[in-house]
């Protein structure tokens, strides 16, 4: 399995503050299968001010610690980007970092939002340049029960959707657990990842949620959600060479019979 973000890297955010706890987790995530993770710290403004050297720099050192200790996991990196309005020309730019430097990146919204068309409007413009924006366990945020049908517009015009292993499995509560549900069965989510921050309270474990979504969707769209669309985007895929999600591919038929 491949888990697309995951806060893996030491002392840059709120995940392991030392290499050994980074080497803890990784090792958690080998034992539950999975062999390629993508290193994605938070990048918010005023709160967690990394960029692509910092990142670069951690990366260099986890990975000497990986080899040093013998571990078979891949490593990639990326970010947790906070959606703000220069986040468009800050990754034209190249200041701040897509996944493995593809045209996918992880988007995080903030928990309120008294306005979804702002962030439309932001996420939009990097859809029509090109970009692929992944939303990250948007089930986890009190917003969704009143712009759940605007966020299926953004899915509709390119945006993917990220849900976080722990909230299929409860972690997260009961409101998490139902938008993760229903974010499943409605047919619109891409990909399941851990969102890890330890070892221990938030680890890098997929293989429980993939089997409750093998039960909600089926064994083929389960892989495509660990397996398919991660590798995809590891290898800058274009969106329309991946397996859709299962309301895409029904809203593609239809447009196709109105023809």
């Amino acid at each position: 399995m491949i888990d697309l973000h995951c806060h893996l890297l030491a002392g840059l955010d709120d995940g392991p503050s030392e290499i050994s706890d980074a080497i803890d987790m990784a090792r958690t995530a080998i034992e539950d299968g999975i062999d390629c993770l993508v290193c994605a710290p938070h990048i918010t403004p005023g709160e967690f001010e990394n960029d692509k050297k910092s990142i670069s720099q951690a990366m260099s050192q986890l990975r000497s610690a990986i080899v040093e200790h013998g571990l078979p996991i891949k490593l990639f990196y990326g970010a947790d980007l906070r959606i703000h309005d220069e986040i468009l020309s800050g990754l034209q730019q190249e200041l701040l970092p897509t996944i493995n430097n593809s045209r996918y990146f992880l988007l995080d919204c903030p928990k309120c939002i008294e306005d979804f068309s702002s962030i439309s409007n932001i996420l939009l413009k990097c859809i029509e340049k090109g970009y692929v924006p992944i939303i990250v366990h948007p089930e986890r945020h009190k917003w969704i029960t009143e712009y759940y049908p605007q966020l299926l517009e953004l899915v509709d015009a390119g945006a993917w959707l990220q849900i976080t292993a722990d909230s299929l499995t409860g972690y997260y509560g009961d409101g998490a657990k139902y938008w993760a549900k229903r974010l499943l069965t409605d047919g619109y989510v891409h990909v399941i990842a851990s969102g890890a921050h330890s070892s221990e309270k938030r680890p890098p474990i997929l293989s429980e949620a993939y089997e409750r979504a093998k039960k909600l969707v089926g064994h083929v769209e389960a892989l495509h959600l660990v397996e398919t669309r991660p590798e995809a985007v590891l290898n800058d895929r274009a969106p329309t060479t991946v397996p859709m999600p299962p309301a895409l591919i029904k809203l593609l038929t239809l447009e196709t019979q109105q023809i």
